[in-house]
């Protein structure tokens, strides 16, 4: 798995909200401009075991500052990946607009704990051929190399859904592209999934 990032010259937005256990509470975003074809893409984000606080999730468009989704999502005290699916909103983002999206940590009620912020930055560019004629075991490859981060993460998290015998393995998958995006401690969690899959070594 290489993910090749596209032109790094916009400046990053990732902001990490934790730094406890695995990671603590972060959007699952490379520190730049990040590429999906989708006009409704599924967003993610990791939140580590035993936060017990609501989040709240905000996509704005860039350039003019418009809130296009504000979602109020419940606790997480299991913590893991989740995300939020666009499709199940109005809201579609448009080719060639860049747009910020972040997930809250917000304070427990009467205590004074400050709110964890995490964002990632997003555009929709055009599908490449090969993406299109891919696989869909292909289809995380050919996005990473193509420096397509979002469809990456989505293809390696649907195959891991779709193929359980095989969830050992995209889990690893998905830890290199975690790791090359900055993930690391991310890409940890994704690790000890998959060694805990695959059992002891005898």
């Amino acid at each position: 798995m290489i993910y090749r990032p596209p032109n790094r010259g916009a400046p990053g937005a990732r902001v990490g909200g934790g730094t406890r256990g695995l990671g603590g509470f972060t959007a699952l975003a490379p520190p730049h401009l990040a590429f999906t074809t989708s006009p409704q893409p599924r967003l993610y984000w990791f939140s580590e075991p035993g936060l017990r606080r609501p989040i709240r999730f905000l996509l704005v468009e860039e350039n003019t500052g418009k809130r296009l989704l504000e979602r109020r999502l419940p606790p997480e005290p299991a913590g893991g990946i989740h995300f939020l699916d666009l499709s199940a909103s109005q809201v579609r983002l448009l080719p060639g607009r860049d747009y910020q999206w972040s997930v809250t940590l917000e304070p427990a009620p009467h205590h004074r704990q400050r709110p964890l912020v995490s964002r990632g930055r997003i555009r929709v560019v055009p599908e490449p051929a090969a993406l299109a004629r891919a696989q869909d075991w292909q289809r995380p490859f050919q996005a990473a190399a193509k420096g397509i981060w979002y469809d990456a993460l989505e293809a390696l998290s649907n195959l891991l859904q779709r193929y359980p015998a095989d969830a050992a393995h995209w889990h690893l998958r998905r830890a290199e592209l975690l790791e090359q995006g900055g993930l690391i401690a991310v890409a940890a969690f994704d690790r000890e999934q998959a060694a805990a899959l695959e059992g002891p070594v005898p």
